[in-house]
């Protein structure tokens, strides 16, 4: 299921790092509605590396201008989309945000984000195991252990997205195996960014993936590839076959 919060800020830039503040601001939701949440998501550095968190969001500019040399002049709007399978981080989500319409993140030039609107979207139920995704968010996919990042161009991208795939659904105790996934690219941007201060290659686009079932809707509720939950790979369905 998915929840969409559009917010007015009082600035109309922000760092072109901007994902951290939005992961700065999920965490503010859930720390309002249950604090104890945020220990079991994000409690010590050890768990960071360690939880893999069920959820993914994307953030959507309607007011997007141009990109600067360290900032990006987006608008004072701004449009975020939380995705989940977990009911209990949908509930913190959603009544952390009904409970307070204010919240400033930062403490040099603090943001402002003010909630003006939220709506429950409707939620898909995957019944077929092959579907054209596009990208809400920029995919990463890393070579495992290791901090390098590949796009659809590199010769190794099959294998290492193929168990990308594998590893999240075994975490989440989903059946596959890696004979059952095939995919097509049918259209890719390379995206190079920075997060964290770390350079990245990340990617946009559309492709055909064909999986269990299950695998789909995981996928889908929770994101693809790497750093999901700090807002990459979210996908939308555009067709399903």
């Amino acid at each position: 299921m998915r929840i969409k919060a559009d917010f007015e800020l009082n600035t109309n830039w922000l760092i072109k790092d901007y994902r951290r503040i939005f992961v700065s601001l999920i965490k503010s939701i859930f720390t309002t509605y249950d604090p104890l949440l945020i220990n079991q998501l994000y409690g010590g550095e050890e768990s960071k590396r360690k939880v893999n968190k069920p959820f993914t969001f994307s953030v959507y500019f309607p007011d997007f201008k141009k990109i600067e040399t360290d900032k990006v002049v987006c608008g004072n709007k701004v449009n975020l989309i939380f995705s989940s399978n977990n009911e209990l981080l949908l509930t913190a989500f959603y009544n952390g945000l009904k409970s307070q319409s204010k919240r400033v993140i930062g403490t040099n030039d603090p943001i402002e984000f003010n909630l003006k609107y939220v709506l429950l979207l409707p939620n898909h139920s995957i019944k077929g195991n092959k579907i054209l995704f596009k990208t809400l968010s920029p995919i990463l996919i890393n070579k495992e252990n290791t901090d390098l990042y590949i796009d659809p161009t590199n010769t190794e991208f099959d294998l290492y997205f193929k168990r990308s795939i594998i590893n999240q659904a075994a975490t989440f105790s989903v059946p596959c195996r890696i004979e059952d996934i095939t995919y097509e690219i049918k259209s890719m941007k390379k995206l190079p960014l920075t997060h964290y201060h770390q350079t990245m290659t990340s990617w946009l686009g559309e492709f055909i993936l064909e999986a269990p079932v299950g695998v789909l809707q995981l996928v889908y509720d929770t994101g693809i590839g790497v750093r999901r939950s700090q807002g990459f790979g979210m996908l939308e369905i555009i067709k399903t076959f």
